[in-house]
């Protein structure tokens, strides 16, 4: 067992890092040492920092495209009150609730035709009770709520989004 360990200087911030490795052999270290000379220029806080920017974009991206998917929700949404940062977030959890809800057909129809008061042929009278709770939740304004019931599960589904929870 042999150990592959050298030095090296970030390229973002200059600071020298130390990179190291366990190899099988002295030979091995001696090669991944030379490849981590040409392959390894960031250091750990560096990469960090870059991983977090790379999360924060995607994050933005999803918000993005399901608030496009929630537009086309056929209710008139409520406004949510609360703070600024709860707005959003709770917006966030909503929109994405809306969006998975409109991206399954099959539920979004059945929801559609209980709150119009049509209970689909086979479908209980439990499944329509908890098909009208879900109506009444995403008509919630309270954003504490939204964030509070991130997790809840609807139609035996878990739908979580939102800063921290992926």
């Amino acid at each position: 067992m042999a150990k592959a360990s050298i030095y090296l200087t970030c390229k973002k911030c200059g600071e020298e890092f130390w990179h190291g490795k366990k190899c099988y052999n002295s030979s091995d270290a001696r090669n991944y040492e030379d490849w981590a000379k040409e392959n390894v220029d960031t250091c750990p806080k560096c990469w960090k920092a870059d991983q977090d920017v790379k999360k924060l974009a995607e994050r933005e991206k999803q918000s993005a495209e399901n608030e496009k998917s929630a537009t086309e929700c056929p209710w008139t949404l409520p406004k949510l009150e609360g703070s600024e940062k709860q707005i959003k977030w709770a917006n966030d959890i909503r929109n994405n609730l809306i969006a998975q809800m409109i991206s399954s057909k099959a539920k979004f129809d059945a929801l559609e035709a209980v709150t119009k008061g049509d209970i689909p042929e086979g479908m209980s009278e439990v499944t329509a009770q908890a098909i009208k709770e879900f109506y009444s939740d995403v008509h919630n304004k309270s954003s504490k709520w939204w964030i509070d019931n991130r997790g809840k599960c609807f139609f035996g589904e878990t739908f979580e989004i939102g800063r921290g929870m992926r």
